[in-house]
């Protein structure tokens, strides 16, 4: 369904002249409205747990923490965008039923250890690259930096906030966890393929 709508997007772009057939990047322009498209789908969907659940300011603080960190960490993606979607929606519940259980029991101990565990699978194993995304040697520098600083500074104020007994402390905390499974997740088919040796397996080791 996304790949039709964005085909569909991409030919009117055709037909009204942003962009010409001999274009070489046509491929690309449908690439990102497709990302785009699922993108706001996995919003729209966080937002509707945070409803269901009753917790709409948890599900708004959720994105704004697992956006931006995960623009420079990557992680697992699955290979079709109903699988992404369907992944990300679970993952959210997930976290936001063991935020409701757990928040209030989270020690500090805990959150330190979290953090500790978190940020260094961050500085070993991060950016994780998205095979139809690759990111360009020259930045790949940056993109660790940043994850590790991200990771760090959504540590610092989660173990801050648990100590003081602050119910979203748990919550970033819990999100920067849901980050590095993702991360840890998406290393397993690449070592698989690796030890495989097979290149031309992109679509069962490469994700949307």
């Amino acid at each position: 369904m996304i790949e039709k709508i964005s085909n569909s997007v991409v030919k009117y772009m055709l037909k009204h002249g942003a962009i010409s057939e001999t274009d070489e990047n046509k491929e690309y322009y449908q690439y990102g409205v497709e990302i785009t498209i699922s993108s706001v789908i996995n919003v729209i969907i966080v937002l509707c747990i945070g409803l269901i659940f009753r917790s709409f300011t948890e599900s708004v603080l959720f994105l704004l923490l697992f956006i931006p960190i995960r623009q420079y960490t990557g992680g697992y993606h699955a290979n079709t965008y109903f699988k992404c979607n369907l992944t990300f929606a679970v993952s959210f519940s997930l976290l936001l039923l063991f935020y409701h259980f757990t928040n209030r029991i989270l020690t500090s101990y805990f959150a330190i250890l979290i953090v500790y565990i978190c940020v260094l699978t961050i500085t070993f194993t991060c950016p994780i690259e998205n095979p139809n995304k690759p990111i360009p040697q020259e930045k790949r520098k940056g993109h660790k930096i940043m994850a590790v600083t991200l990771g760090a500074i959504y540590g610092i104020i989660g173990v801050v906030l648990v100590a003081f007994a602050n119910k979203y402390g748990a919550l970033i905390l819990y999100t920067l966890l849901l980050v590095t499974v993702l991360i840890l997740a998406a290393l397993i088919p690449k070592r698989r393929c690796k030890y495989e040796g097979d290149k031309n397996e992109n679509q069962n080791c490469g994700y949307h």
